[in-house]
């Protein structure tokens, strides 16, 4: 039986046993790409030909469960979308660039902070984009049209792939703690319709002094400033 279950220390906990998601899936498919690499330095090179395919089938399957899994996440912070609607969404799209532009629009509405990362991972993004649209490139040699894959990719350095795969995976684990981060904050629910708790002290910080406020002027010139600079309503400012 290639499915048994025995009392031994060889039993992975899988379904209901565990914590699982797609952030789970995701680290076991880059946990792959590690072991993978490993094989190939230690084989010295025996196999590259044939463990190209599995290596970045698995960066490339790791990156978009985790972009998956961190949609659904950060949706549920301020539950912008419709949870169910999403998850079609995910369950039907495997295009990473589609997938990419879903988490850039949730993650900017979601929170500003980020922002930060949204160039940090686009132009790898795109080079997947460009070599395997959906994500079937490296799993099966032809397309649904019976077409050969990769007839304009002759060979692929490996070794730099796998180093650029881990500046991706640094980018997503740093996304990972900035979720974790948030996740505490919004919680506290300190929060308004468009602004967390850090835009609050931002522009708490960018108000005149109190002093100045009877300044009308003023006073009417940095509301109008601030509501334009967090596209926001005056109401939701006052």
């Amino acid at each position: 039986m290639l499915f048994r279950k025995d009392g031994n220390a060889w039993n992975a906990c899988v379904g209901n046993n565990g914590l699982q998601d797609d952030w789970k899936y995701a680290d076991g498919y880059s946990k792959n790409c590690e072991a993978i690499m490993q094989k190939l330095i230690e084989a010295k090179r025996i196999d590259l030909d044939i463990l190209v395919y599995p290596l970045v089938f698995s960066a490339r399957h790791s990156i978009e469960l985790f972009l998956k899994e961190t949609i659904r996440k950060i949706n549920r912070l301020r539950r912008i979308y419709n949870e169910d609607e999403l998850n079609i969404f995910i369950q039907k799209t495997h295009s990473l660039k589609s997938i990419w532009n879903k988490y850039v629009e949730i993650s900017i509405k979601t929170d500003r902070r980020f922002i930060y990362y949204r160039n940090r991972l686009s132009i790898y993004v795109d080079e997947f984009e460009k070599i395997d649209l959906e994500g079937q490139t490296f799993r099966y040699s032809s397309n649904v049209k019976g077409l050969k894959n990769l007839v304009n990719q002759s060979t692929i350095d490996i070794v730099n792939f796998y180093k650029e795969y881990r500046k991706v995976w640094d980018v997503l684990e740093s996304i990972r703690s900035r979720y974790y981060e948030l996740k505490e904050e919004y919680n506290i629910q300190t929060i308004t319709n468009n602004l967390s708790r850090r835009d609050i002290r931002l522009i708490s910080l960018e108000l005149p002094k109190y002093s100045k406020w009877k300044n009308k002027e003023l006073f009417i010139k940095n509301k109008r400033k601030l509501k334009e600079k967090y596209n926001i309503s005056y109401t939701e400012l006052d």
